[in-house]
Order: C-alpha cells, then sequence, then structure tokens
C-alpha cells in the first residue's frame, strides 16, 4: 500500500465511536459518530460495528485519485502497543486480553494502525492543534480520569512495558483521598470530574444543585455555577488548578517539553483553573523559572478538545504508511 491521500482516524468510547476520513493535509472529510453500548456488547460485536463503520466511510471517499493510507485507532486502556492486545480498560468492560489487531485487521483486510486513545490526542494537537510546529509535546487529559501522553519528536514514548503517560496515577498527596488503582492521592482523584463532583458535594450550596443533575453531568453544572460567579464553585476548581499545576511543575522540571497541552472535558473550565495553575507552576518549577520567556514551555489548552484523537489516529496511520513507502 503506498502512502495514500486519506486516512481513517477512529477513537473509540465506551458508549459511542468516533471516526473520520481525513486528508494528509490535515483536514476532516468526513467525521460519523457511532453508538458502540460495550456495556451491553462484547468486544466482537463492537469491533464489528466499529469495522462497518470504517468500510462506510472508505466506501464513499476512496476512489481512483484518493487512496486509503490506513486506518488508525486510538483506544482507551492498557495496550500492548507491539501486539495490539488491549490487556484491560476502565471504559471498556469486559475488555481483558483482547487481540484488538488481529481482529479488525482480519475483518478490513487492511492495516490498522494501533495506540492509547490518549496517545493519539497528543500526536493530533502536535499535528494540527495547539503543540502545531513543535517537536514534542506532552499532554494532560481531564475527563472521569486522568490520562496522559508524551510525544517526541513525533512519536509517542510508550515505555518498556507499553504503559506509559499514566499520569493521572502519579502521586500527589500520599495520604490523599483512595484512588481506584490502588493509591493514596493520586493526580486523577484531584484534578479530574470525579474530584470536581465529589469536592462540590462537600458544600451544602453546591450539593443542592446537583439533586436533579444527571450522572456524568455534575462537573458541567459546578462549571456553569462558577462561570456565574458562585464562590464555592469558583474554589472547587481553584482547588484543581493548584493540585494540576503541582502535577505540571514536576513534569516540566522531568522533560522540560516545548509545549505542554491540557486537554479533556474538564479543560472547558480552563478560565476558572488556569491562573491557580500557573501560580503553581511559577512557584515551583525551576526549569520553568528558568527558562526565558519566549523558550519557556508553553503550557496551553488544547485547541482540539473532541477531534484530537482522530486527527492523531489518522496521523499515525499516515506516518505507518509514509515509512512501509520508504523501505
Amino acid at each position: 500500500m503506498g502512502r495514500g491521500t486519506f486516512a481513517i482516524g477512529v477513537d473509540l468510547g465506551g458508549t459511542n465511536l468516533r471516526a473520520a476520513a481525513v486528508s494528509a493535509e490535515g483536514e476532516a472529510i468526513e467525521k460519523i459518530l457511532v453508538a458502540t453500548d460495550s456495556r451491553a456488547r462484547g468486544p466482537e460485536d463492537v469491533l464489528g460495528v466499529l469495522a462497518d463503520a470504517v468500510r462506510a466511510l472508505v466506501a464513499r471517499h476512496a476512489n481512483e485519485t484518493n487512496e486509503l493510507a490506513g486506518i488508525g485507532i486510538g483506544v482507551p486502556g492498557i495496550l500492548e502497543a507491539r501486539t495490539g492486545v488491549l490487556r484491560d480498560s476502565p471504559s471498556l468492560p469486559g475488555w481483558k486480553d483482547v487481540p484488538v489487531r488481529a481482529i479488525l485487521e482480519a475483518s478490513l483486510q487492511t492495516r490498522v494502525v494501533l495506540d492509547n486513545d490518549a496517545n493519539g490526542a497528543a500526536v493530533g494537537e502536535l499535528w494540527v492543534g495547539a503543540a502545531r510546529g513543535a517537536s514534542s509535546v506532552c499532554m494532560v487529559t481531564l475527563g472521569t480520569g486522568v490520562g496522559g501522553a508524551l510525544v517526541a519528536f513525533g512519536a509517542p514514548w510508550r515505555g518498556e512495558n507499553g504503559m506509559a503517560g499514566e499520569l493521572g496515577h502519579m502521586t500527589l498527596y500520599p495520604d490523599g483521598h483512595p484512588c481506584n488503582c490502588g493509591n493514596r492521592g493520586c493526580l486523577e482523584q484531584y484534578a479530574s470530574a470525579t474530584f470536581v463532583e465529589r469536592r462540590a458535594r462537600s458544600f451544602d450550596v453546591l450539593a443542592s444543585s446537583l439533586v436533579d443533575v444527571p450522572r456524568g453531568g455534575a462537573a458541567r453544572r459546578i462549571f456553569e455555577l462558577g462561570m456565574n460567579g458562585v464562590a464555592e464553585a469558583r474554589e472547587v476548581f481553584r482547588e484543581l488548578g493548584v493540585s494540576l499545576g503541582i502535577a505540571v511543575a514536576g513534569l516540566v522540571n522531568a522533560f522540560d517539553p516545548p509545549v505542554l497541552v491540557v486537554g479533556g472535558g474538564v479543560s472547558a473550565a480552563w478560565e476558572l483553573f488556569s491562573p491557580a495553575l500557573f501560580s503553581e507552576l511559577a512557584a515551583r518549577s525551576f526549569v520553568y523559572r528558568a527558562g526565558e520567556s519566549e523558550a519557556r514551555t508553553r503550557v496551553v489548552r488544547a485547541a482540539l478538545p473532541s477531534d484530537a484523537g482522530l486527527f492523531g489516529a489518522a496521523k499515525m496511520a499516515f506516518n505507518a504508511a509514509e515509512s512501509e513507502a520508504s523501505r
């Protein structure tokens, strides 16, 4: 297969999958959203839905002058990149040791590039997002939990076991809140939507405002209250910014990246938490303070909060095609 003029990028989630046909210039040709309902379906059924979505996009866009470069897929969870086996995923209940790549390549009869969804988001931001033009990027994603990725000179750093980037499980407070990973005081427990809801419920005025909020909507409600000037809601996000700033200072000290991108759904509250983030970063990172203003790490909000994974997955498919064509 040649380099191709378009690639398919897929961001697989527990409730939905998003897929896009993306040009080699980084423009979305078409985007689609398909329900997966992984709690009711097994891996084979969900991957069948994914394969059907990909085939539909290819059928609509592949022709004599528009060749498919490949398919890239971002998957949530612990992925063994070398074999394409998903070892475990909190977002996909029951997915244990699933050979995702083998299943999809057999079904689609073409190259499938598989990676962790946070790696895909970071590659997307580096290619056409907030880190565009930089050599490397560190990304922190704030959602129900906290994820992350480090992309060095275009390639995700996966670590020896393919599990690098678990930034949400860095310890901030040794005797802090218990985490699902078995540790205490993880960043995930202090900079996620889960934290926003837990902390908000400790304020009577905020707890009463969450009575009629559907599952998963608490952080958005608190954000809206904060933007409307409710002091307790603003305090919740200030505390989130403090914890995130401590973590970001450590990442800047460790890696000195040209750009650090903050993404995920909670990044919508950037205006509320970023002042505290920058205050902690300046106080705690000598690397950040020592750098000249134009050269120090740029810490920015994601430019592609919902599409980064799609573009990143497509870019990884393009990269694989180019590597193969150059052999």
